[in-house]
């Protein structure tokens, strides 16, 4: 290092350093692990030269996260002689906040348990909510080649109406609020713009009350997509056709979707639903003249993945395999790991699970305080208006008490999964999970495959949370067993795990019978992939 008469020393000049060099450097002070957040000042670094002006501004907008009522300013930002500045941006994530304050504050003052009526300002807030999406996808369609975002992330912010108390489960709000579906709030005949070059796609929009089917219409748009993570509700409960209704309208953007040609190999689909605990409402029927379409939509749109993960509501067997001879039998040439999570419910209106026979042993919960004590129910009444619905009842509902699976529907579901693996050569992992509740914690039944394992044989269980003698001797069809050993050789071990009681122990304990013999108790859950350790 030179030294001047004074001895002091001479730092390089800015221009002697490589360009390589500055950008590490630069790059480093930007995105320095021990920092929690940027540092203001860094812009500050543009003033140096035009050189470094150029490597600052490639970094800060490289990836942009802004709300969307910061959207024109940002636009602003990235217009005119700075749109130059466009081709940086490869991550962006934009946060749907603050919608009803867009253009004045919207007032939403009403009793969160009534039913909600059409009224100006739920209206109005669909409409800005619709606008402000619309005014994204256009904004960036007018980049045309200067569009280089590769990751784009949308979070939706809770409807205005969600802000209740807290002890209030948000689910009892939600199925209040009518959807938004930006067709409805948006000229007649409109499309959503086309957006090129994206390749991931994030959007959460549970409790926003955008509409499934406008969501998967905005996934329809970005033609270049290799994965989707999409988090939708179905928490709609006004009357049965409207329900039918919005089924509908999601199965058609699901088929829209599969004319289009569709690149998507990692798809995650969290559709949140609401458990039906009320036992004096019938389970409705969803299905239409044409079956159960959303079911297949959605298994024509898994035969182009490499990866599905899938939490839903209502679905059939025709998940996996159609149910007509005449149709045409599909394949899935790329498809490795499949997880399904699927609510009791099923598409026409009946239950996968049945109440136990109390001939058996089986675990079930103590009535709650609300049933059995009057004056606990008293107390909380006013702060916990749903509990009157246990009350009522007289009973802890029994939802909670169906443990046992319906044979019936169990084969139906064999024979299909079954079928559907004969044509998926690269399958890896294939996990069916029965769940009584979205958030429960441990599924109630179901089936879990595992190929391809390290120094053991493929190996296909179905699992019970509930005892043998719950199953009144059902086994799986022989025809299905037939297409698992074509399909994985005679190297396949087949097990059926369930929850047995244990007199002296007074615990349920965990069996597996192999060939109708106690085989290892190992859950096979410790080998499965992230998002599917339920059971």
């Amino acid at each position: 290092m030179a030294l001047n008469t004074s001895g002091r020393t001479l730092l390089p000049a800015a221009s002697r350093l490589s360009v390589e060099l500055i950008s590490l450097i630069i790059s480093f002070v930007y995105q320095n692990p021990n920092r929690t957040r940027v540092d203001p000042r860094f812009s500050s670094f543009a003033t140096v030269s035009r050189q470094w002006k150029g490597l600052v501004e490639e970094i800060i907008f490289k990836k942009i996260g802004i709300d969307v009522a910061e959207f024109a300013t940002f636009s602003r930002y990235l217009s005119g002689t700075s749109k130059y500045r466009r081709r940086f941006l490869k991550t962006v994530n934009i946060k749907l906040e603050n919608i009803n304050a867009l253009e004045g504050q919207l007032d939403f003052k009403q009793d969160p348990m009534e039913e909600y009526s059409p009224h100006p300002s739920l209206d109005e807030y669909g409409r800005r909510m619709a606008a402000a999406v619309r005014d994204l996808w256009e904004e960036f369609h007018s980049w045309g080649d200067d569009l280089r975002i590769q990751r784009f992330y949308i979070s939706a912010c809770p409807h205005p109406l969600t802000a209740k108390p807290s002890e209030i489960e948000s689910s009892h709000l939600l199925a209040r609020i009518p959807y938004i579906r930006f067709s409805d709030y948006l000229e007649p005949g409109y499309q959503f713009p086309t957006l090129l070059c994206i390749r991931d796609f994030f959007i959460s929009s549970e409790e926003s009350r955008v509409s499934p089917s406008s969501v998967i219409g905005l996934v329809t748009t970005m033609r270049d997509l290799d994965s989707i993570d999409v988090n939708l509700d179905d928490h709609e409960k006004k009357d049965l056709s409207w329900r039918r209704k919005i089924r509908e309208d999601l199965a058609d953007a699901f088929e829209k979707q599969n004319a289009i040609q569709n690149k998507i190999k990692l798809a995650y689909l969290s559709i949140e639903y609401d458990a039906n605990y009320d036992e004096r409402r019938e389970v409705w029927n969803l299905t239409s003249n044409a079956g159960d379409r959303l079911s297949r939509s959605l298994r024509t749109f898994s035969t182009t993945l490499t990866e599905l993960y899938l939490t839903g509501t209502h679905f059939s067997p025709e998940l996996f395999w159609p149910v007509g001879k005449d149709e045409h039998a599909p394949e899935w040439p790329y498809l490795k790991s499949v997880i399904i999570k699927a609510s009791q419910e099923t598409a026409d209106g009946k239950c996968l699970l049945l109440a136990p026979d109390e001939r058996f042993p089986f675990s079930s919960f103590d009535a709650p305080l609300e049933v059995t004590d009057p004056e606990f129910l008293e107390d909380n009444i006013d702060d916990n208006p749903h509990l009157q619905v246990e009350h009522d009842m007289g009973i802890y509902p029994h939802y909670e008490f169906r443990v046992r699976p319906d044979g019936n529907f169990l084969s139906q579901y064999a024979m299909a999964i079954a079928r559907a693996a004969q044509k998926i050569p690269k399958l890896e992992v294939l996990s069916f999970q029965v769940l009584k509740d979205f958030n429960a914690l441990q599924a109630s039944f179901g089936f879990n495959y595992i190929g391809n394992r390290e120094d053991s044989s493929p190996r296909a269980d179905w699992f019970f949370q509930c005892g043998h003698g719950q199953l009144f001797g059902w086994e799986q069809p022989d025809e299905a067993s037939s297409f698992w050993r074509e399909r994985c050789g005679g190297g396949l071990e087949e097990g059926v795990i369930t929850e047995e009681w244990d007199s002296d122990s007074k615990k349920f304990y965990r069996r597996r019978l192999r060939g109708g013999r106690q085989a290892d108790t190992k859950s096979m859950m410790e080998q499965l992939p992230e998002r599917m350790d339920l059971c």
